[in-house]
């Protein structure tokens, strides 16, 4: 009896300029029975990939000579390697960057430092998605679902901008709060958080560190359009705007804690310098309101909200009041 063809080892493509990484990927690969190519920028990277056909391709994009964008590019201008699955591995975090990889055609995208093991399971999915065609067509619009250690928050709602699909994204935090984020045709129609909808809640949702995730596909018709700016437009907001939240932080109270406006106010704060974020602020709190709950109510950003805050605070117009968590 003749013996059974040894089956194809996978071919990965390794460009990147730092002689440690490419030997700890190679190591690593090459123990998970996969044949590893190495280059050190894109130029030669591109050789190597018309040459050996490549099953998949993980590029830096830092790089001397070509760096990973003009890479990425070159390889899908040209048939011979167009369809080969490109993961981009880099430092680089900002979401503009992630959403050009996307843009330029990359198939995943992974910072360092990360984990080999999760860096094998990209790959193999990769691998897979590329083979499946030619033994079974996958259903047009699957489920997708999952956790966003694999898949941030941010990268989820460009691809699924990027692709235009049309459905209900389901969020669940480790504690069970729930979110939604509604698309329609890859534009995001309106969020919804405990307590919050809208842009106000699209944020907080970016914010969130991680979260389990489904696409319901079924067509969000009820869906407001309450957000109509394009999806990369009110995510870098979103950021711009968590980051500064983020600055604030400490100045913040408990989300119990609770305050009201002050006896004297009048004397404290003219009415003529009152703008109409501080007066609205001012009626939410009243007699007295929780920090988190003016911060629901008030129909304002969070970081506007919180600006006014301080500002009133310092200025004495606004103080403690008795019961629930206190600063």
């Amino acid at each position: 009896m003749g013996s059974d063809p040894a089956p194809t080892r996978h071919r990965i493509l390794v460009v990147d300029d730092s002689l440690l990484v490419q030997r700890m990927i190679r190591d690593f690969f090459d123990a998970a029975g996969f044949e590893v190519i190495l280059a050190g920028n894109g130029e030669e990277g591109l050789q190597k990939a018309r040459d050996q056909r490549p099953h998949v391709i993980i590029s830096d994009i830092i790089m001397p000579v070509m760096d990973g964008w003009e890479f990425c590019e070159a390889i899908r201008a040209r048939p011979e390697t167009a369809e080969i699955p490109f993961l981009f591995l880099t430092a680089v975090r900002e979401v503009p960057r992630r959403v050009q990889g996307f843009r330029m055609g990359a198939d995943d995208y992974i910072t360092k430092p990360f984990a080999r093991e999760e860096l094998l399971a990209r790959v193999e999915r990769c691998i897979v998605k590329a083979e499946r065609p030619a033994a079974r067509p996958e259903p047009e619009d699957p489920a997708l679902s999952g956790h966003t250690s694999h898949l941030a928050i941010s990268d989820l709602l460009q691809l699924l901008s990027l692709n235009r699909k049309t459905g209900i994204l389901r969020l669940t935090d480790p504690s069970g709060v729930a979110g939604s984020v509604h698309f329609r045709e890859g534009q995001i129609l309106d969020a919804a958080v405990a307590g919050a909808e809208g842009h106000k809640a699209l944020f907080r949702l970016l914010d969130w560190p991680e979260a389990r995730f489904s696409l319901d596909p079924a067509p969000p018709s009820s869906a407001r359009e309450a957000i109509r700016e394009p999806t990369s437009n009110v995510l870098m907001e979103g950021f711009t705007q968590n980051d500064e939240l983020r600055r604030l932080r400490d100045r913040m109270p408990p989300p119990g804690a609770r305050f009201r406006v002050a006896a004297d106010l009048k004397t404290r704060v003219p009415a003529a310098s009152l703008g109409g974020a501080e007066k609205a602020v001012l009626v939410e709190f009243g007699e007295g309101a929780a920090f988190q709950e003016v911060l629901d109510r008030t129909p304002l950003s969070d970081l506007e909200i919180c600006r006014v805050f301080l500002k009133l605070v310092d200025a004495a117009a606004i103080v403690a009041a008795g019961g629930g968590e206190q600063p």
